[in-house]
């Protein structure tokens, strides 16, 4: 937890007046909704769960979530912005600053510049608005990187409440606790669960509607009194899921392929979710046309942008993952997968086999289609959808073992596999380090033109004159412009900081990068390394107070013109 917050003065914010606050809440915040999720009827007099009792009959699950939520909460104060899309949620933080200035024809104009991505900017509003409204209260600084924790924050709340939809989806696919709770242990230990917490990307949010959307399906057939309307809300849940993240749009179909084939009533349920469906999308195509674009038109042009990497690794990407990822539980979780598609699908009776089954399909499309048609590659955010279904495979397969012994051992197994896994994941994400927290913690109010940033096209000797930088950074960048270091420098400068770039994070190459570029970062492992001059602290201009500009970024770029919101 000491590395949570390395500045004395947020560190005072977080410490003393919001942390106190934030973990009972979120503490007992867990007990309630995990006594929601198991209500099964034991209620008091006043009709309110009786939470010792609760406590007492599910303290495994209790204690699981508490602890993974403390994790969650020890990844966020580091990493933000690292990698280029994390800037797209910057638009709800500029929709808010159009608000405050009283321009309401602009501020949904930031709805549809992200990409394709309108559903995740409207959740964002909701982080985004605590940080306008602590910035006004002088509670936090611009001039923080930490400024970013606050939406991090709101990621763990999401991914945690994933693994509680996950756990109920789970119980509803084996009607085993044990194993549906060793399997929600074995998805939330994952590294691929965990490893965008701490950014600002869109993927847990997508996968939050999804999770909503398949619970609510799944209660709905149920009961045929609301089946209709669960039917309706699964649709605009999965158009809202897609519209966060268009990658996961896929997941849309899944959904109409098990509505189709294993639900009474078959036709009406899928054509209900359907129209839904469209009709949610295309209320945001009405509204991406009033602010003058198209967001069809974005999706298209999306579509054929999904090419950063290899097309020739295919069904391989997945294997390298578990492997290279996921280690021990990788493994483990596709060896029981794939037992379960070559032999129990075929004797399982249960409808939801269907959902497996169609997923396992798109697998196989997006495999296909860049084998083949060299459409669209693999990526580490693309494998966040399909893991959840590789688990609950695994479950189901864990739950149709006939030995009762067995079936106890292996579902034991599956979360020793888990912890055993997870565990130098964990010491090694949070050992990690960013360029833009270096950055911020020793260069941030160092003069634009005192900065020398060592990247391609620049290599070999510098031909610079000493006096002229306070500092040079190499291998500062996120992806594309990581080289390696300086062969000389100025004879004043001294290595201050030299530390491995988060490149070395095997999971981080699984984004954008073919196996050749994955084996040449491992082999050079780069570092990041920070030199200053001897007198570079009497260079600092420690009075640099200057208007925010709502149109230049907030942190550190390569492009850095020295502007900020609020002072230190």
């Amino acid at each position: 937890m000491g590395r949570l917050f390395f500045t004395l003065k947020f560190k005072r914010l977080i410490v003393i007046k919001i942390y106190p606050k934030i973990y009972p809440l979120m503490v007992y915040s867990n007990i309630i909704i995990l006594g929601l999720m198991f209500d099964d009827g034991r209620t008091t007099e006043r009709g309110s769960m009786h939470l010792i009792e609760f406590i007492k009959n599910n303290r495994w699950t209790v204690l699981f979530f508490v602890v993974l939520t403390i994790f969650r909460v020890s990844l966020i104060g580091q990493g933000h912005r690292f990698d280029l899309d994390e800037d797209r949620y910057l638009n709800a933080l500029y929709f808010w600053i159009e608000v405050a200035q009283g321009n309401f024809s602009h501020m949904s104009a930031y709805l549809f510049n992200a990409a394709a991505r309108p559903g995740f900017i409207l959740v964002s509003l909701i982080p985004a608005g605590v940080q306008i409204l602590l910035l006004k209260l002088k509670m936090i600084s611009i001039l923080d990187l930490h400024f970013f924790d606050i939406p991090s924050f709101f990621n763990v709340l999401v991914t945690v409440a994933n693994s509680f939809l996950f756990l109920r989806i789970a119980m509803a696919l084996v009607s085993d606790y044990k194993i549906a709770l060793s399997a929600t242990i074995a998805y939330s230990l994952l590294v691929n669960t965990n490893l965008y917490i701490r950014h600002l990307f869109p993927y847990d949010y997508a996968l939050l509607f999804f999770f909503m959307a398949l619970w609510i399906i799944l209660k709905g057939l149920k009961n045929q009194q609301w089946k209709f309307l669960a039917a309706a809300i699964c649709g605009v849940f999965s158009a809202l899921g897609g519209l966060i993240y268009p990658g996961y749009f896929a997941l849309s179909l899944v959904m109409t392929i098990f509505l189709a084939v294993s639900a009474q009533s078959q036709w009406l349920l899928t054509l209900i979710y359907c129209l839904f469906f469209s009709a949610t999308i295309m209320v945001f195509e009405g509204m991406s046309q009033a602010c003058g674009v198209s967001y069809l038109r974005q999706l298209f042009i999306l579509s054929h942008t999904v090419d950063h990497g290899s097309f020739s690794e295919g069904f391989l990407f997945l294997m390298r993952y578990l492997r290279d990822v996921e280690g021990l539980v990788g493994g483990v979780s596709f060896l029981l997968f794939a037992i379960y598609c070559c032999y129990f699908a075929f004797k399982d009776t249960i409808k939801f086999k269907w959902l497996l089954i169609a997923v396992v399909s798109l697998f196989s499309f997006n495999a296909v289609m860049g084998l083949v048609f060299h459409q669209m590659v693999f990526y580490g955010r693309t494998l966040h959808m399909y893991f959840p279904f590789l688990v609950l495979a695994t479950a189901r397969t864990l739950s149709l073992v006939s030995n009762l012994k067995w079936r106890d051992y292996l579902t034991k197994g599956l979360v020793v596999c888990s912890i055993v896994s997870f565990v130098p994941f964990a010491y090694t994400y949070l050992q990690l380090s960013y360029p833009g927290d270096i950055f911020f913690k020793y260069v941030a109010r160092v003069p634009q033109g005192k900065i020398l940033w060592f990247a391609p096209p620049m290599q070999g000797n510098l031909d610079i004159h000493p006096e002229q930088y306070s500092a040079v950074l190499s291998n500062f960048e996120s992806y594309d412009n990581i080289t390696d270091a300086p062969e000389s420098l100025p004879s004043n400068m001294v290595l201050t900081v030299s530390k491995p770039h988060p490149l070395n994070f095997p999971a981080y190459t699984f984004e954008n990068f073919s196996p050749q570029e994955r084996a040449m970062i491992k082999s050079k492992h780069y570092q990041m390394q920070l030199y200053l001059s001897p007198d570079s602290i009497d260079q600092v201009d420690h009075s640099l107070h200057v208007a925010f500009n709502p149109r230049l970024p907030f942190v550190y770029t390569r492009n850095w013109v020295g502007e900020y919101m609020g002072d230190r």
